[in-house]
């Protein structure tokens, strides 16, 4: 369990997951989010959206808030400051590790995916064009970013921000183990449950990536302390940074491992479950 809630706690940092948190399940901004989250700037809180998304999708929701602070990307393998594009974490998957998760997924039967750090150019995603089902529905709706290759497992970079593949929670857990079995500490691997059906997808990154490192690295960048930091979250990419946060969140929609490490359970994201919470805390 997080440390309890202290309302005499001055808080410094804000980090908000996006889907499932920010966004309502229809995927808008409730409306009395963007104003808030200006009001803590002003303040002199530091706002963070720290989500799974890569940057070219995320950047469009920070600019929509014209929020000035970095974003964390990726689940946290990357931070971003979008002022000037500067990489302020970056933690790239070793080449090696990557094409031997690829390879594994493949042999399983499922269709890997390598998302690559190229922004503002293309490609962001790498995939074979032999793909079915959600994959190649995800794939053409960001057609212009996606380069295709004979075998994902054969690609080679040094920007890799992870590796991943969607099915369903059994046979992802079951290529998951065999992901760690093999590669262990060289790679961090978790399933997210995927907002749109009842599915998951599997990331594979950096031992040294996870929303809670990037927003640790961005706190001691700033001199702000572990028990200054406030964060919000739905999803099982999110249950280190809210159990490690000094008010850690779970919203009410939020899987039970998110709220097992919560301080506070906030009602859901299409019932001001943000709001809500940041209310309480700031």
């Amino acid at each position: 369990m997080a440390p309890d809630f202290r309302k005499e706690m001055t808080y410094k940092l804000l980090a908000i997951d996006i889907d499932g948190t920010l966004h309502t399940s229809s995927r808008e901004i409730p409306h009395l989010i963007p104003p808030f989250l200006k009001e803590l700037e002003g303040r002199g809180v530091t706002v963070m959206l720290c989500t799974g998304r890569r940057y070219r999708t995320a950047l469009p929701i920070h600019e929509s808030l014209s929020l000035s602070g970095p974003m964390g990307l990726h689940s946290g393998a990357l931070v971003i400051n979008p002022s000037t594009g500067e990489r302020l974490f970056a933690q790239y998957l070793e080449a090696g590790a990557a094409r031997r998760a690829c390879a594994i997924m493949r042999d399983s039967g499922l269709q890997p995916l390598v998302w690559e750090d190229n922004y503002p150019d293309p490609p962001d995603i790498i995939a074979s064009a032999e793909y079915g089902g959600f994959t190649k529905e995800y794939l053409g709706r960001h057609e212009d970013f996606v380069m295709c290759v004979a075998d994902p497992s054969s690609f080679d970079s040094p920007r890799i921000a992870e590796v991943g593949a969607w099915s369903g929670f059994d046979e992802l857990n079951s290529v998951s183990e065999t992901i760690v079995k093999e590669l262990g500490d060289s790679v961090r691997v978790h399933i997210a449950k995927d907002i749109i059906g009842d599915y998951g997808i599997l990331e594979v990154m950096s031992p040294r990536a996870g929303k809670w490192n990037a927003v640790q690295h961005l706190a001691r960048m700033g001199g702000i302390a572990r028990e200054e930091i406030v964060a919000v979250g739905d999803n099982y990419n999110d249950i280190e940074l809210v159990g490690n946060a000094g008010f850690g969140v779970a919203m009410g929609n939020a899987v039970e491992a998110v709220k097992e490490v919560a301080a506070h359970v906030t009602s859901s994201n299409d019932e001001e479950g943000l709001y809500n919470a940041l209310k309480k805390a700031f």
